[in-house]
C-alpha cells in the first residue's frame, strides 16, 4: 500500500520503505524490439536520482532487471556503472536480480524485486542470486558484485546519517523502463504507552474452517513471540484486518488468558463470542462495553475502533484453505485429452431406423400455427386425441383458443410456421418456446419444429424461414436441462387438401410419440437422420489461382486478416476485403499485403447491406476464384439465450444469416469456382456454445442456409465449422471446453493445413475440422417420463426440514462448481461462490428437479446464501413425494 510518508507516520502506520524518488522512460530507437539502450538506462538511474534528491554515493545496492541474457546484462551493468558513477569509488557496488528464484513475472517483475529489497532493509541483510557463481564474461565486474551468500547490509554515511538506499530497475521487452530510488525507514521515535486494561481481540475469516484455523495460528504465534503488548495484539486485529463474514470475538486481561480462549475456540471448544455477519446490522456504539461490543461486531455490526497510538504488529495473517488441484492422472475423466487432428469430417445423411409404433405421450399439446397451417394443426388435434391441444397464432398479437399460455400439464409444443414459404419471422415462436422451457428441468418438455424443404435430403420446399428458429431451438435445447429438440423436415404439404393434411398429422403424431432429438427428415424415400463421418482427403492441397480474384468478408480482423496473409503467402495476388467498418487496422493490413506483391480492394460496411452484384461490375474483369465468408460478431456478454433480448440475437444472426443471403447474388453473378463460409463448432456440438447460445444458433441458422442453396442453384457453397483457434479465441475458458468435449485447439499450421484440403477435397458441403469421432452420434428416440427428483424431505420440525434440505442444497451446489462439498460454505453468497449468469439458471433447474416443483430465479437473488436458501425452502409448500 502506498501512502505519503506524513499521513503515515502520523497514524502510526507499520512503514516498510520511503519512496524517495522515481522514474520512467523509453529505449527509443534501437536495433531490435527487445534490443536495451545504455543511454537510456543511465538517463533513466540518473533521473530518478534527480528525482529523489540523494547522491548516487549513497546507493549501496541496486536490485537489478538482471534477466540473465547475453545482450541485456552487459548494457544494464554499463548503464549502472555510468550513472552511479562507480568508477569514483572504492568497493564494488552490491547487486541481484529476483528473477533468479522465481523466474520472470512480467509485469509484476518490479513489484518482486520491490518487495525483496524491502524484505532486505528489514532484516538488514542482502540475499544470494541463485545461479550467479558463474559471471558473464561480458560484463565489467570491476565495480559491481553479485553477493554468494547472506551477509550484513552496511549502509552509506548521508551526511551525519546512516542510510540503507538502494535502486531498484524493471525494464519492458518493447524499452518501456523505469527505477525507483528506495529507503529504508528510520527508527521509530518513542512510542505512547500501551493501552492497560482488558482488550477486545476480533478474527474473522470467510469460511468456519478458516477462522478456525486462524485462532490456532495467532495463539502459536503469541506463544513464541516475546514481549508483546496484549493492546497492540487488539488494535492490529481491529484496524489491520478486514472484517469478514465469519466472526469471533473475546475480552482478554492478559497475552496468555487470550492464548488460552484461542486454543479453546480452535479446537471447537465454545469460548469467546461466535457469529456471522447479517446484512443491515447497526452501528457498534462507541459507549458500549467491551463484552456489548464483541456480541454486536460477531453479528455484523461496524465497530468505531479507538484510534491507534502505535503501529501495528506483524500478526500472521489469512489462514487460507489449502486445496489441491494438481492433476495427477492426465487420464482423469472429467477433462479428457484433446481428441488429435486427424482428417476433415462431413455430414451426410442416412436411412434412421425405422419409425416403430410408440406409446404417445399423454400431456398437453400446445401448436403454434400460421394462418396457412391452422388446418394442419386442426388434423393433429384430431389424431392426437383424447390429448388437449391448445393453439396459438405466430404473427398476430392474439392466441387462436388460449388468450393465456401456462405451462400446466404441458407436455409438447409443436411448431408449424412457414410451410407456405411465408417469412412469419423467428422472434415470436422462439420467445413462446424458450418462456415455456424454463420448467423443463421439473418437466421434460420436447419442441417439435417443422419445417419443408430445409434438409438435404428434402424435395424442393418451402425451405429457409424456418433456419434461424431451428438453430435458436437446438442451442436452447443445449442450455436447458429436460429440454428434448427435433428438427423435422418433411416434402411440401398441400395446405389446403384435407386427405394430405390427413396424412401429414399422421406422421407427426407418429414423430411426437419417438421424441427423436435432432434432425430428422421424411420423404417420400423414407426417414433419414445425419450423421457425421471422416472425409478422405484429397491427394494434394488447394492452391490459389494468382490471375483469379479472392473475397473475404470479414478480412481486415481475426480469422479474415490471417486467412488474407495466408493466401497471398500461398500465391494469391488479387484480393477483395470486406469489413463493416473502416480503420488504421485495416490499413495496415492492405499495405502489408500489397507490400507482399498483391492487388487489394477494400469494401467498407453492414455486409447484409452491401449491393455485392454491383461492386462486381467495379472490379477488374478477372475470374471469381473463390469467395470467404468469415463475417461474423461474438455474443457481447455470456449469459443464458433464455434471457437474451432479442435485439441482441437478431445482431449476431445479421452478419451470418443476412451475410450469406448478401453474397447469393453475387455467387449467382460471377460463379465462383467455391464460396466457403466460416462457421463455429458450436453449430455442429451446441453443447460447447453453452453461454453464447446466440453465436451458436447463428452459425448453425448459417449451415442449414448453405446446405438448402447448395441444392437451390448455388453448389458452390460449403460450410467448414472450426474448433477453437490459438491465434483467435483460445482463451482458458475456450481451451476448457474443447477439453471437455474431446475437441482439439489448432494452431495456424494444423488449421490452414485443414483448409487447403477441406477446399481440394469433394464433400457433401457440411463440414468440421475434426474427426467424425469427436462430434456427436444420432441419439436413440426418447419416449416421456416424469421427473424422478429425489425422494422429498419428511422432517418432523423446521430446524430438521433446514438441515436436511441444506445438505443436498450443498452437494447441488459442489457438483455444479466442481468442488468437495466440504468446501461449501453454507454461508458463502452465491456471488463469493462465482455464482451468476448461466450458472445461475442451471442451478435453480437443479434444484426444481430436487423439488419435484417450480422455483422462481428470484429465489436465489432473495435468499443468497445456501443456509437462508435452505431455510426459505424448508419453510415453503413440501414437495410432492417423487414417483417409485
Amino acid at each position: 500500500v502506498l501512502r505519503a510518508a506524513a499521513p503515515a507516520r502520523a497514524a502510526h502506520d507499520r512503514i516498510h520503505g520511503l519512496v524517495l524518488g522515481c522514474a520512467v522512460g523509453h529505449g527509443g530507437k534501437v536495433n531490435g524490439f527487445t534490443v536495451p539502450s545504455p543511454q537510456a538506462q543511465q538517463a533513466l538511474v540518473q533521473a530518478a536520482l534527480a528525482d529523489a534528491g540523494v547522491d548516487a554515493a549513497t546507493i549501496s545496492y541496486v536490485e537489478a532487471h538482471g534477466t540473465g541474457t547475453a545482450l541485456g546484462d552487459p548494457i544494464e551493468a554499463r548503464a549502472l556503472a555510468a550513472a552511479l558513477a562507480l568508477h569514483d569509488v572504492a568497493q564494488p557496488l552490491a547487486i541481484g536480480s529476483i528473477k533468479s528464484n522465481m523466474g520472470h513475472l512480467e509485469a509484476a517483475a518490479g513489484l518482486a524485486g520491490l518487495t525483496k529489497v524491502l524484505l532486505q532493509m528489514r532484516h538488514r541483510t542482502l540475499v544470494p542470486s541463485l545461479h550467479s557463481a558463474e559471471r558473464n564474461a561480458a560484463v565489467d565486474w570491476t565495480w559491481l558484485r553479485v553477493p554468494q551468500q547472506c551477509e550484513p547490509w552496511q549502509p552509506r554515511m548521508d551526511g551525519a546519517r546512516a542510510v540503507w538506499r538502494a535502486g531498484v530497475s524493471a525494464f519492458g521487452a518493447g524499452g518501456s523502463n523505469a527505477h525507483v530510488i528506495v529507503e529504508a525507514p528510520e527508527t521509530v521515535a518513542a512510542l505512547a504507552a500501551p493501552a492497560t486494561g482488558p482488550q477486545l481481540l476480533v478474527l474473522s475469516a470467510a469460511s468456519e474452517a478458516a477462522l478456525l484455523a486462524g485462532a490456532r495460528q495467532l495463539a502459536r504465534h503469541l506463544e513464541v513471540t516475546p514481549a508483546v503488548e496484549l493492546a497492540d495484539v487488539a488494535a492490529t486485529l481491529q484496524w489491520g484486518r478486514a472484517a469478514l463474514r465469519e466472526r469471533w470475538a473475546a475480552v482478554c486481561d492478559s497475552v496468555e488468558q487470550a492464548i488460552g480462549l484461542l486454543r479453546a475456540f480452535g479446537a471447537g471448544e465454545t469460548a469467546g463470542w461466535r457469529g456471522r455477519a447479517a446484512p443491515g446490522s447497526v452501528d457498534v456504539p462507541p459507549q458500549a462495553s467491551l463484552a456489548e461490543q464483541a456480541g454486536m461486531w460477531v453479528a455484523g455490526g461496524q465497530a468505531a475502533w479507538a484510534p491507534r497510538r502505535r503501529p501495528l504488529l506483524a500478526l500472521p495473517s489469512y489462514a487460507f484453505t489449502r486445496m489441491k488441484c494438481w492433476v495427477d492422472d492426465v487420464r482423469d475423466p472429467v477433462l479428457p485429452p484433446p481428441t488429435p487432428v486427424a482428417t476433415l469430417a462431413e455430414r451426410v445423411w442416412r436411412p434412421a431406423e425405422a419409425a416403430v409404433p410408440a406409446v404417445p405421450g399423454s400431456g398437453d399439446v400446445l401448436c403454434a400455427v400460421d394462418a396457412a397451417t391452422i388446418g394442419l394443426g386442426r388434423h393433429l388435434a384430431a389424431a392426437l386425441a383424447p390429448r388437449t391441444v391448445r393453439f396459438v397464432e405466430l404473427g398476430t398479437d392474439a392466441a387462436v383458443t388460449a388468450p393465456v399460455i401456462v405451462r400446466g400439464a404441458l407436455e409438447t409444443v409443436v411448431v408449424l410456421a412457414g410451410l407456405d414459404g411465408a417469412d412469419t419471422g423467428w422472434q415470436r415462436a422462439f420467445d413462446l418456446c424458450r418462456g415455456l422451457a424454463r420448467g423443463a428441468a421439473l418437466a421434460p418438455l420436447h419442441i417439435l419444429h417443422v419445417t419443408s424443404g430445409l434438409h438435404a435430403p428434402a424435395a424442393a420446399g418451402a425451405g429457409s424461414s424456418g433456419a434461424v428458429l431451428a438453430g435458436l431451438l437446438h442451442a436452447l435445447a443445449a442450455e436447458s436441462t429436460g429440454l428434448t429438440v427435433t428438427v423435422l423436415d418433411v416434402d411440401e404439404l398441400a395446405l389446403r387438401d384435407d386427405a394430405a393434411l390427413a396424412r401429414g398429422a399422421a406422421l407427426l403424431r407418429t414423430e411426437l410419440a419417438l421424441r427423436t432429438p435432432g434432425d430428422i427428415c421424411v420423404t417420400r424415400l423414407g426417414r433419414f437422420r445425419p450423421v457425421w463421418t471422416d472425409v478422405a482427403p484429397a491427394a494434394h492441397a488447394w492452391q490459389p489461382d494468382a490471375q483469379a480474384l479472392y473475397l473475404i468478408t470479414g478480412g481486415t480482423r481475426g480469422l479474415g486478416a490471417n486467412l488474407a496473409r495466408q493466401l497471398v503467402r500461398r500465391g494469391a495476388r488479387r484480393l477483395v476485403l470486406l469489413a463493416r467498418q473502416p480503420g488504421p487496422h485495416a490499413d495496415l493490413l492492405a499495405a502489408d499485403l500489397v507490400a507482399r506483391g498483391a492487388q487489394v480492394r477494400l469494401v467498407f460496411g453492414a455486409l447484409e447491406g452491401l449491393d455485392l452484384a454491383r461492386m462486381l461490375h467495379d472490379l477488374p474483369a478477372v475470374p471469381v476464384g473463390g469467395i470467404f465468408h468469415c463475417a461474423g460478431i461474438g455474443t457481447r456478454q455470456p449469459g443464458a439465450l433464455a434471457d437474451r433480448p432479442l435485439a441482441d440475437i437478431d445482431a449476431v444472426l445479421a452478419p451470418k444469416t443476412g451475410g450469406l443471403a448478401a453474397l447469393l447474388p453475387l455467387v449467382a453473378a460471377c460463379r465462383p469456382r467455391f464460396v466457403l463460409a466460416f462457421s463455429s463448432i458450436s453449430a455442429v456440438v451446441p453443447a460447447t456454445g453453452v453461454g453464447v447460445g446466440d453465436y451458436a444458433a447463428a452459425n448453425a441458422a448459417m449451415e442449414y442456409l448453405a446446405e438448402l442453396h447448395g441444392r437451390r442453384g448455388c453448389p458452390e457453397l460449403m460450410t467448414l465449422a472450426w474448433p477453437v483457434w490459438q491465434s483467435s479465441s483460445a482463451n482458458a475458458a475456450a481451451i476448457a471446453t474443447m477439453a471437455r468435449h474431446g475437441l482439439p485447439v489448432l494452431d495456424d499450421e494444423q488449421a490452414f493445413d485443414l483448409l487447403w484440403t477441406a477446399l481440394a477435397t469433394p464433400t457433401s458441403g457440411r463440414m468440421a475440422a475434426v474427426p467424425a469421432a469427436a462430434l456427436p452420434r444420432p441419439q436413440a428416440a426418447t419416449v416421456p417420463s416424469t421427473p424422478t427428483g429425489s425422494t422429498p424431505m419428511t422432517a418432523t420440525n423446521p430446524n430438521d426440514a433446514t438441515v436436511a434440505t441444506l445438505a443436498w442444497l450443498r452437494k447441488i451446489l459442489a457438483q455444479r462448481l466442481q468442488m468437495p462439498v466440504e468446501m461449501i460454505p453454507a454461508r458463502a453468497t452465491f456471488a463469493e461462490l462465482g455464482i451468476e449468469s448461466v450458472m445461475l439458471g442451471r442451478l435453480v433447474e437443479d434444484i426444481e428437479a430436487q423439488l419435484g416443483r417450480p422455483l422462481a430465479p428470484s429465489a436465489l437473488l432473495e435468499h443468497p446464501t445456501a443456509e437462508d436458501l435452505a431455510a426459505h425452502l424448508a419453510a415453503a409448500a413440501p414437495a410432492p413425494a417423487a414417483p417409485a
